[in-house]
Parts: C-alpha cells; structure tokens; sequence
C-alpha cells in the first residue's frame, strides 16, 4: 500500500505514463503486425489500443482514483496517461 507522498517519489517508467505497460503491449503487438507484412494485421495493434483507451485505461484511473484519492489526483496532474510527453 502507498503511503503518503509515494506517487511523488516514482522514479521509473511510470513517471513519464500511468499506463506505460499499456504502451509496451500497443507496440510489440505492431511489431508483430509489421513483421507479419500483412496489411490486415496492423487492425489488430489498433484495436488494442482502442480497448486500452476506451475500456481499460477509464476502468483503471477510476479504480486508482477511489483507493488513492487525492495522491492519485496529483499524480495524474503530472504524469501522462498512456504516451510519454504526449498524452
């Protein structure tokens, strides 16, 4: 359990995105699709991506939300959701 003041004392991967496992999936999944070089493929990279921001990342800040409250409010303010330096 985080304690006080632990989000802001991130110093890995996750100071850049809250979701940068979801990050990693999208992107060896395009990987895959690239090497595969079947154009149909790459429907399926972006359909993960869709249920990530569509499905999971919505369910995840809200479960964050409720069991850290106000530590988790100034984390997102800060942090990215789902791209470093982007969104």
């Amino acid at each position: 359990m985080l304690t006080i003041g632990e989000f802001s004392k991130i110093s890995h991967l996750t100071k850049y995105a809250i979701h940068i496992n979801y990050l990693g999936d999208c992107l060896w999944v395009l990987g895959l699709a690239l090497i595969s070089k079947n154009m149909y493929s790459l429907l399926i990279p972006l359909g993960l991506f869709l249920v990530f921001i569509f499905g999971y990342i919505p369910k995840s800040d809200d479960y964050l939300q409720n069991k850290y409250g106000e530590q988790f409010t100034l984390y997102k303010q800060t942090t990215k959701k789902l791209i470093p330096f982007i969104w």
